[in-house]
């Protein structure tokens, strides 16, 4: 993820409780990454997320938000499908850490 700050079509959002890292793939096509403060509250936190996501469909141009959460995250894969993220079809990735994660979207 080191290069995503060295992509000026990468977007991040802020709130009072985290922030939102939506990392450019391609045109019309951002990663997300959830960065919420441990224990914040999931109403405030689904909240939050609905309105950057929002943001990121009607102001930059995204048709699709792809997120990949690790499967033993069940916090993330639960805020994922509480915003609408639909878990698709296609082989689990391993990200970074070594852990394997499923593939999931938003779209428009």
């Amino acid at each position: 993820m080191s290069n995503v700050y060295d992509d000026l079509h990468s977007v991040g959002f802020s709130c009072p409780i985290g922030a939102m890292l939506f990392e450019y793939l391609e045109p019309g096509v951002f990663e997300c990454h959830f960065l919420f403060i441990p224990g914040s509250g999931g109403k405030d936190i689904k909240g939050y997320a609905r309105a950057m996501a929002d943001a990121l469909f009607t102001n930059h141009g995204a048709s699709v938000i792809k997120g990949f959460p690790p499967r033993d995250n069940r916090a993330v894969r639960a805020l994922g499908v509480a915003l609408g993220f639909v878990k698709v079809s296609g082989p689990d990735k391993i990200d970074g850490f070594g852990r394997i994660c499923g593939t999931y979207e938003l779209r428009a």
